[in-house]
């Protein structure tokens, strides 16, 4: 809903919540038009529901290559992100980090598990995972790296000779 009483709007000519950079911006995305569309068709109706915002994404092919962008890409002059690049036969993938969090991904030549990538960054969780294995795209690697990491934290619990709870004999 806009300022106006009983004019709503969305898409392109509305400020929405950009979670990644977390201020109100225009995200000229067409699905954020939908989802926007969406809640603003349901508002005037009677509803009441809250667009919860989204990132900057895009998905097309170029002369044929795959492309893939979500999130924060440019990392100049932002001493607060760390971006690791890979590139290696004709296939090109960027991730940026904000300390722990994912916050923005280029995908050239192959773009598989771009939509891991994109729940990651709304999901605004830190990444624990094996970073190499994300930044190459390798699921295997990564739920390798998460079972690892469960086992690594789960020592802390082994079983002991003492029985957890008390027994009556």
């Amino acid at each position: 809903q806009t300022n106006v009483p009983d004019v709503y709007a969305a898409g392109d000519v509305v400020e929405a919540y950009d979670v990644v950079n977390e201020k109100n911006q225009v995200i000229a995305i067409l699905l954020l038009a939908y989802e926007q569309g969406r809640v603003a068709g349901h508002n005037m109706a009677g509803g009441e529901d809250i667009y919860p915002g989204g990132i900057a994404l895009n998905s097309l092919p170029i002369f044929d290559l795959p492309l893939m962008t979500m999130g924060i890409t440019l990392t100049d002059n932002r001493p607060d992100l760390t971006a690791l690049v890979h590139k290696a036969d004709g296939i090109y993938r960027k991730l940026v980090f904000q300390g722990e969090r994912l916050v923005g991904a280029i995908l050239v030549g192959n773009v598989d598990h771009g939509g891991a990538l994109t729940w990651l960054i709304r999901s605004r969780l830190p990444v624990a995972l094996d970073r190499d294995a994300l930044l190459k795209g390798d699921p295997l690697e990564i739920e390798a790296a998460r079972q690892l990491n469960a086992v690594s934290k789960n020592e802390l619990y082994l079983r002991s000779a003492v029985p957890a709870f008390p027994m009556r004999v």
